[in-house]
């Protein structure tokens, strides 16, 4: 309907009409969100949004999406838009993918008017769900398995093409001075088929005053490395009651996860796997490791199966609001947010 756009909308510097603000705001619901194994809270929008740029640039399981709203506004600053989630600032895996109700996009100046020098770069407001009144218990459970290889792998000379190379009087020094007579695929031994398997379970309910909702999520991914995993638990409960016929709203919410990753994989590990010697054997007779003395060329399998670790970080957020209507037109809200982190 055209008459539509003669609609106000109030910024915070003041109001605009609708037809001259409509491009600089999207909002993604959660029947439009992008299906399939999602890593975090961006790729639910990546592509949806024009000029909202969302990559993932590693295949590291404990990676996560990196975002640009506003293009390279500083040098040395970050380029990274706000981020809130239910009004807190946050990060796209600060609540799973699967308790979000919406994703909304400020990419204009009027996010500057309202959130200050954090809203430079473009805000991103992200409302988790909640539970509506009168709404009888209900219990939901999705899940899924997915599985990653490499797409693509480089096309690395094996040992019989080596061993030819040498019959055609090809010259090697260094590691491929000369065929140790094995036949091993280094890449391949450093490498797997990753499996991700993600679990969540929410619970929500309410009454003519009273609702709550409540959810833990599980997730376990694996990367296309041997023991380059990551293990993630996130749990969310929040209570919201009714007083006063309405005018006072009580609101509660904590917010914590746990994240444990392995720290057995090594990042030289793939470049030692893509310069070694196919013709070289990974044991000797003994069962000990072939170490060569060739400078920066040690053993990938080695450095894989001797080195063990664990990362484990802790967040914890909590909540607290009071929002008090005395007029249909006027509101008033207090909110107190507290956060904790934790790194082992």
């Amino acid at each position: 309907d055209s008459e539509a756009l003669e609609e106000v909308v109030v910024i915070g510097y003041g109001t605009q009409k609708k037809a001259d603000v409509t491009s600089a705001v999207a909002s993604v619901k959660a029947e439009s969100f992008n299906k399939g194994a999602i890593l975090d809270a961006g790729q639910l929008v990546q592509g949806k949004v024009a000029g909202l740029q969302i990559s993932l640039n590693s295949g590291d399981p404990t990676a996560s999406t990196s975002v640009m709203l506003r293009g390279n506004s500083s040098l040395k600053g970050s380029s990274s838009p706000l981020i809130l989630v239910d009004g807190v600032p946050g990060s796209f895996s600060t609540v799973a993918p699967e308790e979000i109700e919406s994703i909304d996009v400020l990419k204009d100046g009027s996010a500057t008017a309202i959130y200050g020098t954090r809203g430079t770069n473009g805000v991103i407001i992200i409302t988790t769900k909640n539970a509506n009144r009168e709404m009888p218990a209900t219990i939901e459970y999705n899940g899924y398995v997915s599985v990653s290889t490499r797409m693509k792998e480089a096309d690395f000379m094996s040992a019989e093409d080596l061993r030819a190379r040498m019959k055609e009087g090809w010259e090697f020094s260094g590691a491929n001075d000369k065929d140790y007579g094995d036949n091993v695929d280094w890449v391949d031994e450093v490498s797997r088929t990753g499996i991700t398997h993600n679990h969540n379970l929410t619970f929500r309910g309410g009454g003519k005053n009273t609702s709550l909702i409540g959810s833990l999520n599980y997730s376990n991914r694996q990367g296309t490395f041997k023991k380059s995993d990551n293990e993630n638990i996130r749990g969310r409960l929040e209570f919201t009651h009714r007083m006063f016929n309405d005018k006072l709203t009580t609101n509660l919410a904590i917010i914590a996860n746990e994240s444990t990753s392995g720290v057995g994989f090594n990042t030289n590990v793939y470049r030692y796997a893509c310069i070694q010697n196919p013709t070289q054997s990974i044991y000797d007779e003994n069962g000990n490791y072939v170490e060569r003395q060739v400078y920066f060329y040690d053993n990938p399998i080695s450095i894989l199966n001797e080195t063990d670790g664990m990362n484990r970080r802790r967040n914890v957020r909590f909540t607290g609001s009071l929002t008090y209507r005395p007029y249909a037109d006027l509101t008033l809200k207090a909110m107190y947010t507290r956060k904790g982190q934790s790194s082992l």
